[in-house]
């Protein structure tokens, strides 16, 4: 709700205003969750490598200690631009269409039976979470390989 009711006093349209916050808390998610996501792929990569003997013992013992280890935060922020781009451009749609669906079953639910506005309120979500993932790909992929 605060970057609904932000971006309200801003003067951004009721229309567009689900899409700019979703891309606004997005944003903010991808930049407080690069550390971890960066310890979370050392830690799934840790074992191999202890394995196949490019490493003598795990870098990681846990994620919350590789966050907060010491260490270069320029590393732990590496791939910060994609996972922003990434979480932002995912959010943005998916607040979009969820208000969109929102909107249209308060305006139009009531001609339809409760199983199919039960249908179409949870499919419907779970449509616009798969065409958000779908659109997102590119950007998972860019993240994936810079970590």
């Amino acid at each position: 709700r605060f970057f609904d009711n932000f971006w309200r006093l801003q003067g951004v349209p009721d229309y567009w205003r689900p899409a700019v916050a979703g891309a606004s808390i997005g944003g903010i998610c991808g930049l407080v969750s690069t550390p971890l996501e960066q310890v979370k792929t050392i830690m799934a990569l840790q074992e191999s490598w202890v394995r196949e003997g490019k490493i003598s013992e795990r870098v990681f013992r846990s994620v919350p200690h590789g966050a907060l280890s010491g260490g270069c935060w320029r590393l732990k922020f590496y791939a910060v631009a994609p996972l922003m781009c990434r979480t932002a451009l995912f959010d943005c749609q998916l607040f979009f269409y969820n208000s969109r669906l929102r909107e249209w079953m308060a305006n139009e639910g009531h001609n339809y039976s409760d199983f199919t506005r039960t249908f179409l309120g949870t499919f419907g979500f779970m449509l616009a979470g798969l065409v958000g993932a779908t659109i997102n790909y590119p950007f998972d992929l860019v993240k994936g390989r810079m970590m």
